[in-house]
């Protein structure tokens, strides 16, 4: 019998038919994951009719850093891509011609047993009830503001910027989206952010925040980042485009919590998270870099168009 979790990916999440063909990718330092996911969807694959294949690559460096060109041509020659790779793959060039092909794509960077023990066997259907009242809700807005208690004021805008809904549901093709899943998100407007942001949940390549991390946006582009794991970020940051907003997302997921993995961080029901670097993966995102960093925030309040959508952590519509 195959593992709950993974017959939920399988069955409900994927929507895998017969005569279709599925990849598991992994790296040499998510292989016993892999392994784990490939096991336990074999004999899916004979019950269902699927064709089921495994590829082990190398870690890249850091979340949105570009495979191979041998493995990125690969990812063209399946329906259904499961990623379970150290880092990211959600916003390369590979992902996304893949999905251009039509594959579906669920991506689990960083997944953990705990992780696919607490969240991945659920019932996406109610997130993605919840992700689309939020996105409605957001849908045609402008400016965007957040506030908290420990100094985040930061404005934006997403005016003419289509919500994207990660809500576990990848039954079409091109589908693309994490597990677990749990959130809505937008690019927005590259150089509209001005403001202070205090991430104080957590941060890639960081982890989990014991203190806080503050970083100043202006035109778009974070001018300055300081406290917890600054040095760590500025290390990755080469370019402007680097630098740039490129994200704002709302988790969804109420059974995801803060561990220090941005895969599941960033999808607790309550939280924001605002990510710098590449954005073209989004819905009207027209910065290219070679990264992608998500700053997850607590307890904060968000204002669209001057409606309070969330108040101190409380979804407040």
């Amino acid at each position: 019998m195959a593992h709950p979790a993974i017959e939920n990916v399988i069955r409900n999440c994927m929507k895998v038919k017969k005569g279709e063909s599925v990849l598991i990718l992994a790296d040499t330092e998510s292989s016993d994951i892999g392994m784990f996911f490939f096991q336990n969807a074999m004999p899916l694959a004979g019950e269902i009719g699927f064709k089921l294949d495994y590829l082990e690559m190398q870690p890249t460096t850091h979340d949105g850093a570009e495979p191979k060109k041998e493995i990125a041509e690969q990812l063209d020659m399946f329906h259904v891509i499961i990623i379970v790779t150290t880092h990211s793959l959600t916003h390369t060039n590979a992902r996304i011609n893949a999905s251009k092909k039509g594959a579906r794509i669920a991506s689990m960077p960083g997944v953990t047993m705990e992780i696919i023990e607490r969240t991945v066997s659920m019932d996406y259907n109610k997130i993605a009830e919840l992700s689309k009242k939020i996105a409605d809700t957001y849908r045609g807005k402008d400016k965007i503001h957040i506030r908290t208690e420990k100094g985040t004021d930061l404005t934006f805008s997403i005016k003419g910027r289509d919500p994207e809904e990660d809500n576990g549901i990848y039954d079409f093709q091109g589908a693309i989206g994490n597990l677990p899943a749990g959130e809505v998100c937008f690019a927005p407007i590259e150089d509209s952010a001005n403001g202070i942001l205090v991430v104080d949940g957590s941060m890639e390549p960081i982890g989990k925040i014991e203190t806080e991390l503050r970083l100043e946006f202006k035109d778009g582009k974070a001018v300055s980042i300081e406290g917890e794991g600054a040095d760590e970020i500025k290390k990755y940051l080469h370019t402007d485009n680097d630098r740039t907003i490129a994200e704002f997302g709302i988790g969804t997921n109420a059974k995801a919590i803060i561990t220090g993995n941005i895969l599941e961080d960033e999808k607790v029901l309550g939280t924001i998270h605002i990510a710098i670097g590449t954005n073209t993966s989004f819905p009207g995102g027209k910065n290219k870099a070679c990264i992608h960093f998500d700053g997850i925030v607590l307890k904060p309040t968000v204002l669209a168009d001057g409606l309070c959508t969330i108040k101190d952590g409380e979804l407040n519509f």
